[in-house]
């Protein structure tokens, strides 16, 4: 029996993508004072804020506004360099219909995310899994940066230190009624300069048309009655494209130990929005293998486009395609929330082709040695890996070929 093992991955570990290579040009602002030239208002100004981040390169600008109020969103805007910056009329984006309130020219792509309700639910059977809640075991709660009204004052906008660089804009803590009595939810929402990994697990793969999503919820208070509480998420998306979820498998966990899997919200056009995301949380600030747990999924289901935030509603209006996700934390035997009382929760929100994972350098080689693999070659900037027990056969390249004869 002649064996062929053929293993062609192009790229390394990190992948190659479009803007590979590019350093983007970050500024961060806070639109209070766009608004108080408009309005001349400081109370109403300061209670609908913006943090707006703008990466720029020499080819293409990517405009990231920030939801300072109300549900926590982001709003992605891709346009080209030469673009002229959004538009915004505050006395429509601060009134009860937001619809048309940001206008841009020339855009490339667009996309929105926010985080809508909070869910609270009791699992005395320890299933982790929400589905199995009834009306009396599941409680959602609407989720707001600040009550109405309040001012925001607290926000921060912070440039990570190293020789590679982000701003991580993070919102004042939201109000969730009696659970955050004690506690906190906040929401936060970090840019990258370079296409990489983030630095903390589970180390997402981001490029120079995306953002990093995170949600922590720190110490709250359960529910009265509810024994066994668990928290998640009720996500909104608006885009121009209809979507699906994609999860992938892969052999390779070098990034994000103990996690196989990546998940993925896109459609199959390229120029649209997505999200992508390790079914992975952690149950303490220090994201390491010991504090995880799963972050549980569940079925897409479309939405009415009135279901989105104001910030969301300002750019796309009512026509845009909207879907809602559920996410919930903890697996069976982990304590529930009372055990840890955190989780933490990051995804990628980009445009574009969700990122794929490559195997890492350090796989293949392992996967050769596993194999007895006589020959390694770099080749044009992939790596091409052969094991060859031969009969003078000639492989072609594949992502992975066995043949047995």
């Amino acid at each position: 029996m002649a064996v062929t093992v053929l293993l062609l991955l192009l790229g390394l570990s990190s992948g190659v993508y479009c803007d590979e290579g590019v350093t983007r040009k970050l500024t961060v602002t806070r639109e209070y004072d766009a608004c108080m030239d408009q309005l001349n208002d400081s109370t109403t100004c300061s209670s609908h804020q913006l943090g707006h981040v703008v990466s720029e390169s020499a080819a293409d600008t990517l405009h990231v506004l920030v939801s300072l109020w109300a549900q926590p969103s982001v709003l992605l805007l891709h346009l080209p360099a030469a673009a002229p910056p959004p538009s915004i009329d505050w006395t429509l984006l601060t009134g009860a219909n937001t619809t048309g309130a940001i206008q841009a020219d020339q855009v490339l792509s667009s996309y929105g995310l926010s985080l809508d309700q909070l869910i609270e639910f009791d699992d005395p059977e320890d299933t982790a899994d929400v589905t199995h809640a009834n009306a009396t075991s599941l409680r959602p709660f609407a989720l707001d940066i600040v009550a109405p009204g309040a001012v925001v004052s607290n926000w921060t906008s912070t440039n990570d230190s190293g020789e590679q660089g982000g701003i991580h804009v993070r919102a004042p803590p939201l109000n969730a009624s009696d659970w955050t009595a004690v506690g906190n939810v906040t929401f936060s929402v970090e840019v990258l300069d370079t296409s990489r990994r983030t630095d903390e697990l589970p180390h997402l793969q981001q490029t120079g048309t995306s953002a990093v999503a995170s949600l922590v919820l720190d110490k709250l208070l359960t529910s009265s009655g509810y024994k066994h509480s668990r928290f998640g998420v009720q996500m909104t998306t608006v885009g121009n494209r209809s979507q699906s979820l994609q999860v992938i498998k892969s052999l390779d966990d070098e990034y994000t130990p103990g996690v196989f899997k990546l998940v993925s919200l896109s459609s199959s056009a390229t120029s649209a929005g997505y999200l992508q995301w390790r079914p992975v949380a952690y149950t303490a600030p220090e994201y390491i293998i010991e504090h995880s747990t799963t972050a549980r999924h569940y079925a897409v289901r479309a939405a009415n486009a009135t279901a989105a935030s104001p910030l969301l509603r300002a750019y796309f209006g009512e026509r845009a395609l909207t879907h809602q996700l559920n996410v919930t934390f903890g697996l069976s035997e982990d304590g529930w929330y009372t055990d840890a009382k955190y989780s933490a929760w990051e995804l990628t929100v980009g445009i574009g082709a969700p990122p794929e994972d490559e195997f890492s350098l350090m796989v293949i080689l392992l996967l050769g040695f596993g194999l007895g693999l006589p020959t390694v070659a770099l080749v044009g900037g992939g790596l091409w890996m052969a094991v060859r027990k031969v009969r003078g056969q000639s492989a072609s390249p594949a992502s992975l070929l066995v043949e047995e004869e």
